[in-house]
């Protein structure tokens, strides 16, 4: 399945507040394996998606969402979001899903 048609999702292992519209992730281990917690401050950017995050959007959404906000290419909005979210994605903060349950 192409990137742009998965779902982005808070990582299954975080825990977040919102402080002066900058967005504190706390990764938790997973197990006895794992060392303590991990704690992330996301840039400006990474702040705004995470907070879009609630609604699980889709790649592409998040694309069209930036490139309309910032008045840029979707391409170069396409570069700049999928390259984030891959990172995010290895540093287990998202999750990127072929599908999405309900709560």
């Amino acid at each position: 399945m192409d990137i742009l048609e998965k779902y982005v999702t808070r990582g299954r292992q975080t825990a977040s507040r919102i402080y002066e519209g900058t967005a504190i992730v706390v990764l938790l281990p997973r197990g006895s394996h794992e060392p303590e917690e991990e704690i992330f401050e996301l840039s400006p950017l990474g702040s705004h998606l995470w907070k879009l995050l609630e609604n699980r959007p889709k790649v592409r959404e998040l694309i069209d969402h930036f490139a309309k906000q910032k008045r840029v290419s979707r391409k170069s909005a396409a570069k700049k979001i999928v390259a984030f979210i891959k990172k995010l994605a290895a540093d287990k903060i998202v999750d990127v899903v072929d599908e999405v349950g309900g709560d």
